[in-house]
């Protein structure tokens, strides 16, 4: 239909392919950078200086044999997981579109 009104196929694919795959995109999205964020056995296996490791791998070395600080564990899990709260709540709307597009008729 949109050929036929005389739409460009860049047209076509900003004002309707887009906007219909928007929600699949931003939930893609939103998972990847929670799967990437927590992904913490590369930052053990490629860094060798604690500084550089980032916060979820950081908490496995708070961790001692004897004597834990669970409030300092606790402190920075929570802080761990502000990122991805934070793009969660920028992106739930999308979200949830994403993940409920094929479920109703």
């Amino acid at each position: 239909a949109a050929r036929i009104d005389g739409c460009s196929e860049i047209g076509i694919w900003a004002k309707i392919m887009l906007p219909l795959t928007l929600p699949a995109i931003a939930a893609i999205a939103t998972l990847e950078f929670t799967w990437i964020f927590n992904d913490y056995l590369w930052a053990i296996v490629l860094t060798s200086n604690d500084a550089l490791k980032p916060v979820t791998a950081g908490l496995a070395t708070l961790q001692g044999q004897f004597i834990t600080d669970w409030p300092v564990i606790v402190s920075g899990a929570l802080i761990g997981t502000l990122p991805t709260l934070l793009v969660f709540l920028f992106l739930q709307r999308y979200f949830i579109e994403g993940l409920t597009l094929g479920s109703s008729k």
